[in-house]
């Protein structure tokens, strides 16, 4: 019976283990991947918009940030936004020459065509998740989990053209439960991180005290 404890012991540890780097992995994969900053086809492109006032420039929309082409992608820069661009999901180029750029965890960047700088849109309150974007004419229309929106060049508030009643998967509930993101905030994220960091420093001394018993 004492050998079938320590078995148990040990499998349980080990599966702390894995629910514990797993956690770790989810929320910072991104740091775990060697990545050319200068190449944006190294970094996973998921979207692309071509200026239609300028054939040759291009922008691309990649997992890890935002790049300009400026000779039809034969070369890029990447584009600095007012923090880091992680998964850039939708990108249009309007007909007056503004960029749009939407990443996927629910934030919207507009670069004016006459200005140097990125403008963060503020979007319906409850927007975690991007799902789609379109420029046309004087409006803009997101689809979030909430449903589709739209709001008019110059104004502030969005209105609700279609109620989702489709429900949330359960796979993403969970997902979001293992990561810390149920309640769609960094501090939460952060308090996990560092429950998952003292749960390995816990495993790791624990079996070295088992086999230093042994």
């Amino acid at each position: 019976m004492r050998k079938f404890h320590r078995v148990a012991s040990m499998v349980s540890l080990l599966g702390l283990l894995l629910l514990a780097l797993t956690g770790l992995y989810l929320n910072h994969s991104d740091s775990f991947q060697r990545l050319d900053i200068r190449d944006p086809f190294a970094r996973g492109i998921s979207v692309m918009a071509q200026d239609p006032n300028e054939a040759n420039r291009v922008w691309i929309g990649t997992k890890h940030g935002l790049f300009l082409s400026q000779d039809g992608g034969v070369n890029a820069q990447e584009v600095r936004l007012p923090f880091p661009a992680k998964k850039v999901r939708y990108l249009q180029v309007a007909s007056d020459g503004s960029v749009y750029a939407g990443l996927a965890d629910g934030v919207l960047f507009r670069l004016d065509v006459n200005g140097p700088f990125w403008e963060r849109l503020i979007l319906p309150s409850n927007t975690y998740e991007l799902k789609g974007m379109i420029v046309f004419g004087e409006s803009i229309m997101i689809v979030n989990r909430q449903g589709l929106f739209q709001r008019r060049m110059g104004q502030s508030e969005w209105a609700l053209l279609q109620k989702d009643v489709y429900p949330r998967p359960v796979r993403d509930w969970v997902k979001d439960i293992h990561t810390g993101h149920i309640f769609r905030g960094p501090l939460l994220v952060w308090l996990y991180d560092i429950s998952a960091v003292i749960l390995l420093g816990l495993i790791v001394t624990g079996i070295a005290m088992f086999f230093r018993k042994r």
